[in-house]
C-alpha cells in the first residue's frame, strides 16, 4: 500500500467516525429527553386498542388511569441472571419478578408472563437465549414474540 492509499483509508475512516458520532450524539440526546420525561406521552397508535409510549416506561404506572391496563416486556436469558441492560430496573420496580421467574420452566424461545392484577399489568420476560452472556437468535425472539402474542391475545391484554 503506498502512502496515498493509507490517507485516503485515513479519511474514509474518519468521515464515518464523525458520521457515527453524530448519530451516536443525537441517540444520546433523545436518551436523555426520554429519561427526563416527567410523564408518559402517547406517540400512535400503530394498532386499535393499543398505544405506543414515549418516556420512562416504569412512570407508567404512575400515570395510568383507572381501567387501563398495560404490558410490560423484555428479554432475559433462561438462566434469568436478569443482571444486564433493562433487566435490572424490572427486578427494581418489580422486587417479586426475580423469584416468580425462578419458579418457571424456562427455555429459549418460551415466555414468561407474570400477572400483577392490583395493577392491571402483565409483565412479559420473552427468554431468548441460553445463558446471559450469549446473543439471541431471531428465531428464538420470533418464538418469544409468537407466545407474547398468542398470550396477549387469550388474555385481552
Amino acid at each position: 500500500m503506498n502512502s496515498e492509499d493509507e490517507s485516503t483509508e485515513e479519511t474514509l475512516s474518519t468521515e464515518s467516525d464523525s458520521d457515527f458520532d453524530s448519530v451516536l450524539g443525537d441517540a444520546k440526546a433523545q436518551l436523555e429527553e426520554d429519561r427526563d420525561a416527567t410523564h408518559v406521552q402517547v406517540t400512535r397508535r400503530p394498532v386499535p386498542g393499543y398505544q405506543e409510549v414515549r418516556g420512562d416506561i416504569f412512570r407508567i404506572r404512575e400515570q395510568k388511569r383507572k381501567g387501563f391496563a398495560y404490558a410490560l416486556g423484555h428479554c432475559i436469558s433462561a438462566d434469568a441472571a436478569m443482571s444486564a441492560g433493562i433487566a435490572p430496573k424490572f427486578c427494581q420496580h418489580f422486587v417479586e419478578l426475580r423469584e416468580r421467574v425462578n419458579n418457571e420452566p424456562r427455555e429459549r424461545g418460551t415466555l414468561i408472563a407474570v400477572e400483577r392484577p392490583e395493577e392491571q399489568c402483565w409483565i412479559y420476560n420473552l427468554v431468548t437465549k441460553e445463558k446471559c452472556y450469549e446473543k439471541p437468535t431471531i428465531e428464538d425472539l420470533e418464538q418469544a414474540l409468537l407466545r407474547m402474542r398468542e398470550h396477549a391475545i387469550a388474555n385481552r391484554v
